[in-house]
């Protein structure tokens, strides 16, 4: 029994010791703008509810209610979800902390014009009103009385606003002593054109600064807004996810990024060239034909695609040239599944 205590200590410290560590590694790289950020259309609801249930198991063990007020309908907005999952999960940890045995933790997301609002609410000790303006500080820990239990890092919601403000949103807290608390953040929607610019810019700095191309490859489905009304929504944007993962799977580089749009997918492949980009626009082109042919039975007709492609600086200056040039070399004639 004395060595099971010991040990279960000392696992608690190293465990506490590699939090540590991440979070400082974390915080470095935000602060010095080497944080890996990719936007992709995300159904926040889908996220959150998956988020919901890794921690269910976690809270009953703790004899803690969970609660996911999550609506059934999709909410689909330009996220980076490895970072909303990181919000997530330092503000429910932070929460499941500092709640009492049979306390609540309760999720909410809400659709609002223009923006959607993200809430993590418990009924735990909560945070005096004098500490609530230094909550978002670097190594800051409140409403804890010193002795046993679960400690933090003291960098968790540092880290979670850095990333909120990283998706140019915001987040705040409301807090009272013995009743509970509240974080809230809201991340605004941004037109799918706003975050294919912020990619190509940001591809094209790097590539001006590595002093090697950028490319893009588009991948056009036919009359999808006709398939969308014949098939329905669900159908219709099914074939567009399914296409767009057998596209991710034919690429081969983790630098390569997809990004989906309501009748086309745009890859981004950072460092590769006209030779190159020709190469993996036929491997793409020939990964998603495959995939049309063998699943034609899920469709009410035949399904074509066009693809174009274009290459920084070779084709375009800027980014809205590039773009432009991208879609205007998809062929005339659809290429037929």
């Amino acid at each position: 029994e004395q060595q099971a205590r010991i040990l279960t200590v000392s696992r608690d410290n190293i465990d506490r010791l590699a939090r540590i560590i991440n979070n400082i590694l974390d915080v470095a790289k935000i602060e010095a703008g080497r944080t890996e950020f990719k936007r992709v259309l995300v159904d926040i609801s889908t996220l959150l509810k998956d988020i919901c249930n890794r921690w269910k198991l976690e809270f009953d063990k703790r004899q803690l209610e969970l609660a996911c007020l999550i609506p059934d309908l999709p909410i689909n907005i330009y996220i980076d979800p490895d970072k909303v999952t990181q919000v997530m999960n330092n503000l429910i940890s932070n929460a499941r902390k500092f709640t009492p045995q049979n306390g609540k933790i309760i999720i909410e997301v809400k659709e609002e014009i223009g923006r959607v609002e993200v809430s993590v609410s418990d009924t735990g000790i909560g945070i005096a009103r004098e500490d609530l303006p230094k909550v978002f500080g670097k190594f800051q820990q409140f409403s804890r009385s010193a002795g046993a239990g679960e400690k933090g890092t003291g960098l968790g919601l540092a880290i979670a606003k850095e990333l909120v403000q990283m998706h140019s949103g915001s987040i705040k807290v409301e807090s009272e002593l013995n009743k509970g608390t509240c974080f809230t953040f809201f991340f605004p929607k941004i037109e799918l054109e706003e975050v294919v610019k912020e990619y190509i810019n940001n591809g094209i700095m790097a590539a001006v600064d590595r002093k090697t191309p950028l490319s893009l490859v588009i991948i056009h489905i036919a009359e999808f807004n006709h398939l969308q009304e014949k098939s329905g929504f669900e159908l219709a944007h099914s074939l567009l996810m399914n296409i767009e993962k057998v596209t991710q799977e034919a690429l081969r580089r983790r630098t390569d990024t997809v990004i989906r749009n309501t009748s086309e997918l745009i890859v981004f492949l950072p460092d590769t060239g006209k030779e190159n980009v020709a190469a993996v626009k036929k491997r793409i082109e020939e990964a998603v034909n495959t995939y049309l042919t063998e699943s034609k039975e899920k469709w009410p007709e035949n399904i074509r695609i066009t693809l174009g492609a274009a290459t920084y600086p070779d084709d375009a200056a800027n980014d809205h040239d590039l773009l432009n040039k991208a879609r205007i070399s998809q062929p005339a004639k659809d290429k037929g599944a």
